[in-house]
Parts: structure tokens; sequence; C-alpha cells
């Protein structure tokens, strides 16, 4: 099933679209303000409104159509990263190894947080094991989806910003390479060095 890329930052949406001959379309839409600031969803409803406009205009969307699924990239600024070095192998119980380490780590208590993780390819000369995770306050992301289920989008996956530019940009093999996203507010500095797609800073 086909996926639709959305793009949501503080003043803005923006949806990926495939055109004739597979070339790249995307359209925007400009968020009020109020409705997010610095990251934080201020007023859900209207966002949900916003989502609905830009899909009605783009697909055409009302109450009787199948809900339209969704990937959602997240802003760096509002997500915290971090590579951790864990000892020995990929195990079960490295959830809650990580849910302490990140405790002391990420400026949100852990337990308003969601997280996912996946481990990094591990040198033969090392016995650690890298661990790549990606945290968003709980309330941020839960008012979100609700915004998007109130426009009839269903959102069935989600990313940073940094790794969907990595994605879209770098080749499968890379050496250290570095993307600088110059926003108008934020400028963003990824920095990668193997085919993972995952930022090493």
């Amino acid at each position: 099933e086909s996926l639709t890329p959305l793009y949501v930052r503080d003043n803005l949406l923006a949806v990926l679209l495939r055109g004739k001959n597979d070339v790249l379309l995307c359209r925007e839409i400009e968020l009020p303000e109020g409705v997010i600031a610095l990251g934080k969803i201020e007023n859900a409803t209207r966002l949900g409104e916003a989502f609905r406009e830009l899909y009605t205009a783009e697909f055409g969307i009302d109450e009787n159509v199948k809900p339209l699924p969704v990937a959602l990239t997240f802003p760096d600024e509002s997500t915290y990263t971090h590579i951790f070095k864990m000892d020995g192998p990929v195990r079960s119980e490295m959830q809650s190894e990580l849910q302490t380490r990140v405790a002391g780590y990420f400026p949100i208590a852990s337990s308003e947080l969601a997280l996912e993780w996946c481990a990094l390819p591990k040198s033969s000369s090392s016995t650690e094991t890298g661990v790549f995770v990606s945290a968003i306050a709980k309330e941020y992301l839960t008012q979100t989806f609700h915004a998007l289920s109130s426009a009839s989008l269903i959102p069935v996956a989600s990313e940073n910003e940094s790794i969907s530019l990595a994605r879209a940009l770098l080749p499968d093999h890379v050496s250290v390479t570095a993307i600088i996203d110059i926003g108008a507010r934020v400028t963003n500095v990824s920095v990668f060095d193997d085919s993972s797609g995952l930022p090493k800073l």
C-alpha cells in the first residue's frame, strides 16, 4: 500500500505527491499563528482542519472516502536522538536498560517519551553495541495523531527529518557526509558515515 509523505512545521504543512512521469510535487499550506509554536501543538482542532483543507484540495477526500495512510516526518527540534553504547550484543532486556540510560540523558522524563531504537552495525573489534535511540514527547505525538485522524489521515509511520533527508539524498554507501538543512528559525547539521541512514552527529 502506497504512503503519502507528510511534513509538519510551525508555520506550514506540506505533502509530497507523485505526478506524471514520476515527477515529485510538493504541495503546502500555511498555518496561522497559535496552531504550532516552537514544535508544540497548541490547537489540535485547528491543525486537523488544516490537514483536511490540504488533503481535500489535493485528493478530494470527504467523510465517505477511505482514510488515507500517511508517513509523518517530525522536525529534528521536536525530537531527541542519541547513540548509546551498550555492553554485549542486542538482547531482549535492552529496552529496560535504554529506559534507564534515557532517563539521565534527555531533558524530559522517560515516562513522558515515546521511544524507538535500533542496533547499529557492530564492529568485529568491539564488544559494545551502538544503539540509535529516537524519542518524542508522548503528548506531542498524541496531539499530532489526533489531528491527523480528525482529517481522515491515518499515520502508519514516522521518522526524524534528518533521517528522511538522508534516505532522499544519500546513496546506499557513503563516506563521511554532512547534510546542512538551513531553515528560517533553525539550522540542522547531520553527519552520516555508513549505509545505516542514521545520523552519527
